[in-house]
């Protein structure tokens, strides 16, 4: 029997140790490979150098007049760009030569010679496995003695941004072939936003300077040209020309330039409802227009100031929503009050669609709060004269807001009233007979100083909920500027809040004010109130959601509207649907003048629209909306508007969700920049015809940053109702802007 081999090796063990020299050999190889590559970069670098060593050592051979390159500023023998060999490497070598203006005599403008000494900086640069490297050299040249610029002056370029501030590292490319030599040089702009050229040659309308940065827009300037129509052959009257160099002179030109931006439009069909005139046709003025919707139902009761007569009278109306035909007093309206100077008018309506309305007027001396009932066939009910009595005859009594509870038997109005010589807020229960049942009145607001209180209470609004509780608001001036105040009372006509609780969370010197208030459909302890507020710097419209103990629900309060710019949103009115969709309604300025908005929010101060929803945009005015909702959810809504030429009581019934929104596909526009290239004709920077795609959808990107106009090509059969933001839109700089264009077709 044969004895194995002990002393050999095994199958795995010689794989193994394969294995272990491969990757000892990988490693090495590796470094190898690592080697070779520091080598050829320091075998580039050291002939980098050389080559740079060798254009210092050219430029210091030369004479201080002939330091300059072939097309710079100042002129010489030296090229800007080249491509050297050496070692078996190519490299781009670019050479700069320019005038320093030492700070030690001053700076330009201050010094009218600002060519003190020259600089020349060369870089070179060369591809390794590693990637582009560059290397640089600088040498500085003086003159023997003080330094001299024959026949030119100086070009000083300023670059600045959006904000008017120093864009550094900007590329400043000037050209001029009209000189001899020719320029054709290309600077950076300094930390300060400068280009300097000293010691240019003098000419005229000839520097073509374009500035760009990567990431930017650009700017240039036009050639002078009578046939052009643009900045590459150039235009009549450019209004930023081709600059000029006058002898011995400082010339200098600016550039705006900024990160680049994005324009995304959106073409859309929306709901635009149908007004109608709800006031009896005539010549004379109708304003201050209040409207309520009969409990369960969709029968609207309007009331306004009425000068059909001359004096200012309280005239009413009752509309079908169905036919939006008026139900009283064909073909006229019906007379609310007959005596003068009455105004401010509300009503209230109940489920038998009685309404009930209040209003302030001096027939008796002073302004006093008057009353009204009507049933639903516009029969007048009480007979007469209606004041409400007061424990302050002499003071004025004026603003009444009124509201019936659920099951028509009681009435509650507040109004402002100054018999303390300020004015406070005070409030007052009535049977729907009018009889007042709260002896005395109640004074609703808690604080006290100089008179009854320390300011002004005013506009106040009020509420109620299923247990005869009032919610009322107002605006406050107790702390200096205006704020919303709230206090709750209950059917008996205590103060269930001690103090008044103020609603909004700003503090700052902005006024809140103009206050409308709303309960809850589907809850008794929750309210809404809207507001105008001034926390940016010009009137907002804002939003809170409250309980019944006065808290806040939503953590911050909610921007209503979705235009921003400087113009005005004021006078905001709320209504709720049964779904607990909130419709904020305001007056609006953006157009230039004003019309009526509107926007959706959920229970939750969610905002359900992207842009704001337009009740009405058209010619004249349209301002002091009110709106409701009807029975079966549609937002009504009615206005003041003086678009026939006289101020007539207008109303819209929104038939659809303003929420439903579909694309309108392949809508051609235009589009151009405030920015002009040309006058005289006209010439736009940008001015090109676009279209939407198929979905309605158009993305402009790389859009410089300015106003742009956004309009409908005329002859493709469309028509252009608004535009969210509202034409011209501005685009700001590194930013996305979302444009909605509601049309037609």
């Amino acid at each position: 029997m044969r004895k194995k081999n002990i002393f050999g090796f095994s199958l795995v063990e010689v794989v193994i140790s394969m294995s272990i020299l491969a990757m000892l050999s990988l490693g090495i190889i590796g470094m190898f490979q690592f080697a070779l590559r520091v080598l050829a970069l320091s075998k580039g670098r050291n002939s980098a150098i050389a080559l740079a060593n060798e254009k210092i050592e050219i430029i210091r051979n030369l004479s201080y007049e002939e330091v300059g390159t072939n097309g710079g500023v100042p002129p010489g023998p030296i090229e800007q760009n080249e491509n050297l060999v050496l070692n078996g490497i190519t490299f781009a070598v670019n050479t700069q030569v320019i005038y320093i203006d030492d700070t030690y005599d001053d700076v330009t403008p201050a010094d009218t010679a600002p060519n003190d000494y020259k600089q020349a900086k060369i870089s070179v640069t060369w591809n390794t496995p590693l990637g582009p490297q560059t290397i640089y050299s600088v040498t500085n040249i003086a003159p023997r003695g003080l330094e001299t610029c024959e026949g030119g002056g100086a070009l000083r370029i300023i670059v600045f941004d959006a904000n008017g501030l120093p864009v550094e590292g900007a590329t400043v490319h000037v050209v001029n072939n009209s000189t001899n030599p020719t320029i054709d040089t290309t600077r950076t702009s300094s930390p300060t936003g400068v280009v300097l050229l000293a010691c240019t040659p003098e000419s005229q309308d000839s520097y073509e300077i374009t500035v760009t940065k990567d990431g930017y827009s650009s700017d240039y300037t036009c050639a002078i040209n009578s046939s052009g129509s643009d900045c590459v052959l150039g235009n009549p009257v450019p209004t930023n020309p081709h600059a000029s160099v006058v002898l011995a002179s400082l010339t200098e030109v600016s550039f705006g330039i900024d990160l680049l931006a994005t324009l995304d439009i959106s073409t859309i069909s929306q709901v635009v409802p149908t007004e109608w005139i709800v006031n009896s046709v005539g010549l004379d003025d109708q304003l201050h227009g209040s409207m309520a919707v009969c409990f369960g139902s969709n029968e609207i009761v309007f009331a306004w100031q009425d000068f059909l007569t001359g004096q200012g009278k309280i005239h009413g109306q009752k509309y079908d929503v169905a036919t939006q035909s008026h139900q009283w007093g064909d073909p006229n309206d019906i007379d609310i009050s007959t005596a003068s100077n009455s105004d401010y008018v509300d009503i209230a309506a109940d489920s038998s669609c009685n309404s009930y309305y209040a209003w302030s007027d001096n027939r008796n001396g002073n302004l006093d709060v008057h009353m009204e009932k009507y049933d639903t066939n516009g029969n007048e009910l009480l007979g007469g004269n209606n004041k409400l009595e007061t424990d302050a005859s002499n003071a004025d009594q004026t603003q009444p807001r009124i509201v019936a509870n659920a099951t028509g038997d009681a009435l509650f109005i507040t109004w402002e009233d100054d018999r303390d010589s300020l004015s406070d807020i005070y409030l007052q229960k009535l049977n729907n007979d009018t009889t007042q049942v709260w002896v005395p009145e109640v004074k609703v607001n808690t604080n006290s100083g100089s008179g009854s209180g320390t300011g002004l209470q005013e506009l106040p609004d009020l509420t109620i909920n299923a247990d005869d509780n009032l919610f009322i608001v107002w605006q406050d001036d107790r702390n200096g500027d205006f704020d919303i105040y709230s206090q709750r009372v209950n059917s008996d006509g205590d103060l269930l809040w001690s103090p008044d609780i103020k609603l909004n969370s700003e503090n700052s010197s902005f006024g809140q004010i103009n206050p409308r208030i709303a309960m809850s459909r589907t809850s008794n302890l929750y309210f809404y109130v809207t507001w105008q507020d001034g926390r940016s710097g010009n009137d907002d419209i804002y939003l809170q959601k409250f309980d019944d103990s006065g808290a806040k629900i939503w953590a911050n309060d909610v921007l209503v509207n979705s235009n921003t710019d400087a113009s005005p949103q004021e006078r905001p009115v709320i209504a709720i649907d049964s779904n607990e969709q909130i419709y904020v309604v305001w007056q609006d300025l953006r157009n230039g003048n004003y019309d009526i908005y509107g926007q959706m929010i959920d229970s939750a101060g969610n905002k359900l629209l992207p842009f704001d929803f337009p009740v009405v945009v058209s010619g004249g005015g349209q301002r002091r909306p009110d709106a409701a909702t009807t029975a079966n959810d549609l937002l009504a809504v009615t206005w003041e508007d003086d678009s026939g030429g006289d101020w007539d009581i207008k109303a819209v019934i929104v038939n659809g969700d303003p929420s439903s929104i579909v694309p309108v596909a392949n809508v051609p526009l235009r589009i151009h920049t405030t920015k002009q290239i040309g006058n005289n004709p006209v010439i736009y920077k940008y001015d090109q015809n676009v279209s939407t795609d198929g979905s309605g959808s158009l993305i402009l990107n790389d859009m410089e940053w300015d106003p742009y106009f956004i309009e409908v090509q005329p002859g493709f059969g469309f028509n252009l109702i608004s535009s969210d933001p509202v034409s011209p839109v501005s685009l700001n700089p590194n930013s996305t802007l979302k444009v909605y264009l509601n049309v037609e077709s």
